[in-house]
C-alpha cells in the first residue's frame, strides 16, 4: 500500500471515527421546478430574524431519557450510530464492532454481530440499519453485507458485496428506506470510473439504479485524476458527507456543496429537488473538495446538516468562525436563525494541516427538561437522538428527574430520544 494511503487511513482513524446500464441511471437536472427557494445569505444579513434559541418542543411531541444498562456484555466505548423503533434501541459500538440492543427503557437485551473469520463473522463493521417489519438488521462489513435477526441470530451473507467491489470510498455507507437498500459512495480513493453517489439495490442486492451528483457533470476525468494522487503526496479530492433525513416517511438528502435538498419519490424511483438554497458565491470545485482545506474554503457558506420536520426545515450553516442554525417555516416561508461559534479540531500530521468542524450538528434547547441542551447526533425514522456522556448526565441528573444517588459513577452514556411530531 502506498505511504500516503497509510496516512489517509491514520487520519481517518483519528478523526472518525452488477449495475444497470447508464441509460437507465439518473443525473439530476437542477433546472427542474423546485418546490421552495430559500435565501440563506439574505436571511442571515437581517438582524431582525435573529433569535436566542430554538425549542425542542417545536418539532418533538415528547422526550425520553434513557440510561443504557451497563453490563459485562454491553460495555459501550464510542457510539457510531443509533436506530430507534417503538420497542428497541440499536447502538453501533465502534470498539467492539457489535450492535447492542436495548429496550426503550434502556435494559440490555442482546448483542448482534460476531467478530472473527468464520461463517457469519467479520473483522470490521462499517455501518448498520434495520428492517422493522422483518425484524432484521443489516450490517455492512469488510466481507460485505450480512443480515442478522433482532435476536442476534445470523441469517445470511450476501455474495458479491465486498467493499472494493461496490465502493470507491474507504467509508462505505448504506441506508434503508421502505425496505429498499441504498448505497452511498463518495469521490474515489480507488480509481474506478463510474462516479455514482447513490445507488438503489434490487431484491437480489444488485445495483438497479444509480444517481449521480450533479456537480460532477463535466468534471469526471479531473475528479478521477485527483482521486488517485495519494501516492504522490498531493492533496486529493473527496466529498463531505451526504446529508440525509428520513422523517414523515420521506427520504430526503443533500449532496455536499450542491445547495439543494432532494426528496426520493418511491413510485418513480427518482430524486426530485424540493428546496433550493441560496448560499452566496460558490468556490471552484477544487476548493470545495480538497481533503486538506485551504484558507479560502472557510470563507464560504457550507451546509453541514438539515432536519426536515413536519412544520419546519432546519439548516446548520457555517462560514468563517460562525455557525448559524436556521429555521424555515414551511407554512409561511419565514426564516429565523440562532448564531453561535464554530469549534474546530485540528492536527498537523506529516506537514498537512488537517482541520474540521467539531460541532456541525443542529442544537435545540430541551424545554422538556429544564432547558438543557439537545444536539441532533443520530437520526432514525420518527426520532432524533442526543447522546449524553454519563459523567455529564450525573452532574445534571436532577434536571432530568433522576436521583443522583441512584446513578453509576462510570457506565454507558444516556440517550435523549425525541419522538417527532
Amino acid at each position: 500500500m502506498k505511504p500516503f494511503l497509510f496516512f489517509v487511513l491514520f487520519v481517518c482513524a483519528i478523526f472518525s471515527c452488477q449495475s444497470a446500464d447508464r441509460s437507465t441511471d439518473t443525473a439530476l437536472d437542477l433546472s427542474e421546478n423546485v418546490e421552495k427557494y430559500i435565501d440563506v445569505v439574505g436571511a442571515l444579513k437581517n438582524a431582525q430574524k435573529q433569535c436566542k434559541q430554538f425549542l425542542l418542543s417545536e418539532l418533538a411531541e415528547s422526550l425520553d431519557v434513557v440510561p443504557l444498562e451497563f453490563t459485562e456484555y454491553s460495555m459501550i466505548s464510542s457510539i457510531k450510530d443509533v436506530r430507534v423503533s417503538d420497542n428497541n434501541i440499536f447502538v453501533h459500538d465502534i470498539k467492539s464492532g457489535k450492535i447492542f440492543r436495548f429496550d426503550r427503557k434502556g435494559h440490555f437485551i442482546n448483542s448482534i454481530g460476531r467478530i472473527g473469520q468464520g461463517p457469519g463473522e467479520y473483522v470490521h463493521l462499517f455501518y448498520m440499519d434495520i428492517v422493522l417489519d422483518k425484524e432484521e438488521i443489516y450490517l455492512y462489513t469488510n466481507v460485505g453485507m450480512m443480515i442478522y435477526g433482532f435476536g442476534g441470530q445470523f441469517i445470511k451473507h450476501i455474495d458479491e458485496t465486498l467493499p472494493f467491489d461496490l465502493f470507491n470510498t474507504l467509508e462505505p455507507r448504506f441506508f434503508i428506506h421502505n425496505n429498499q437498500v441504498f448505497l452511498n459512495d463518495r469521490i474515489p480513493v480507488q480509481s474506478k470510473k463510474d462516479l455514482w453517489s447513490l445507488a438503489l439495490l434490487d431484491s437480489q442486492f444488485k445495483v438497479d439504479k444509480k444517481f449521480y451528483n450533479p456537480s460532477y457533470i463535466g468534471m469526471e476525468d479531473e475528479i478521477i485524476s485527483h482521486g488517485t494522487k495519494y501516492d504522490k503526496r498531493e492533496n486529493y479530492w473527496t466529498d463531505g458527507d451526504l446529508l440525509v433525513d428520513f422523517q414523515n416517511d420521506c427520504f430526503t438528502l443533500s449532496y455536499w456543496g450542491v445547495d439543494t435538498i432532494f426528496k426520493y419519490v418511491d413510485y418513480s424511483a427518482e430524486l426530485v429537488p424540493i428546496y433550493n438554497l441560496y448560499m452566496g458565491k460558490r468556490p471552484a470545485f477544487r476548493v470545495s473538495h480538497e481533503w486538506i482545506k485551504s484558507d479560502d474554503f472557510w470563507r464560504y457558506f457550507w451546509l453541514y446538516d438539515f432536519c426536515d420536520t413536519k412544520d419546519y426545515l432546519y439548516l446548520s450553516v457555517c462560514v468563517d468562525e460562525n455557525k448559524y442554525n436556521l429555521r424555515y417555516d414551511k407554512q409561511n416561508g419565514n426564516i429565523s436563525f440562532v448564531k453561535d461559534f464554530v469549534q474546530f479540531r485540528e492536527a498537523n500530521l506529516a506537514g498537512f494541516r488537517y482541520r474540521r468542524i467539531k460541532n456541525p450538528q443542529f442544537e435545540f434547547v430541551n424545554d422538556f427538561f429544564s432547558n438543557t441542551k439537545f444536539i441532533v447526533q443520530y437520526k432514525s425514522c420518527g426520532y432524533y437522538v442526543c447522546e449524553v456522556p454519563v459523567e455529564v448526565f450525573n452532574n445534571e441528573a436532577a434536571k432530568y428527574g433522576f436521583d443522583p444517588n441512584d446513578l453509576q459513577e462510570e457506565g454507558n452514556p444516556v440517550l435523549l430520544i425525541a419522538t417527532l411530531k
